[in-house]
């Protein structure tokens, strides 16, 4: 088994090697640039994916979700370059996708991360006590941080927030969307599957560098 970590989504990393610890891998078809790798444990679909290719696509299908991707004639020499997934790059690559809520979605997390920044710097320029910082805080997690769970709800809470006379202004320029687990899951599915195959196939392997 091929090992697998990503630097940058090393959460996601760890659930796709769970996800994929028992998977083989078949060979439904491999001539030239024209491949169809299918990625299954025995006995079960669960967390299946096939990866197809044909000059200048790659297609991952399966049980999380449907990716189709162009860049370059051989898309496998395109995903496996560099030392990490890149969903930022390869999801400008796309040309379709089947996926509940798509690549990138409102996160919680990245909302929080916002608020807590803009807080922190208001402490600091103010100047605030201990006291005056705790008493801003109970109130962010109160009134702002415990609406997090929806974008609408967010972005109303947030841009409603006063407190002696702090609010959050330019708010409706803040990115709070991050990539889905099932774009993620597939792209560290496409690099571990290369691998797979590349390990399995040292000609293909120097053929694809080449």
């Amino acid at each position: 088994m091929i090992a697998f970590a990503s630097r940058y989504y090393p959460k996601i990393a760890q659930r796709f090697v769970a996800d994929a610890a028992e998977h083989e891998m078949t060979v439904m078809h491999d001539y030239g640039l024209y491949r169809h790798l299918r990625f299954k444990a025995p006995g079960t679909g669960i967390y299946r994916f096939d990866l197809v290719t044909w000059p200048g696509y790659l297609s991952i299908t399966g049980d999380v979700a449907a990716f189709t991707f162009t860049r370059v004639e051989d898309m496998f020499g395109f995903f496996a370059a560099g030392g990490d997934i890149n969903p930022s790059y390869w999801s400008e690559k796309l040309v379709t996708e089947t996926v509940h809520g798509g690549v990138r979605n409102y996160s919680p997390s990245i909302f929080r991360h916002h608020v807590a920044e803009m807080v922190r710097d208001r402490i600091q320029y103010e100047g605030l006590d201990r006291a005056a910082a705790r008493a801003l805080w109970s109130e962010i997690n109160a009134d702002v941080f415990a609406e997090a769970d929806y974008e609408e709800t967010a972005r109303s809470a947030v841009e409603a927030f006063n407190h002696s006379g702090l609010r959050f202004s330019d708010t409706w320029e803040w990115d709070l969307r991050d990539y889905t687990w099932p774009f993620l899951w597939s792209c560290c599915a496409i690099r571990w599957g290369i691998a797979q195959y590349r390990a399995a196939t040292p000609v293909a392997s120097l053929a694809g560098a080449l």
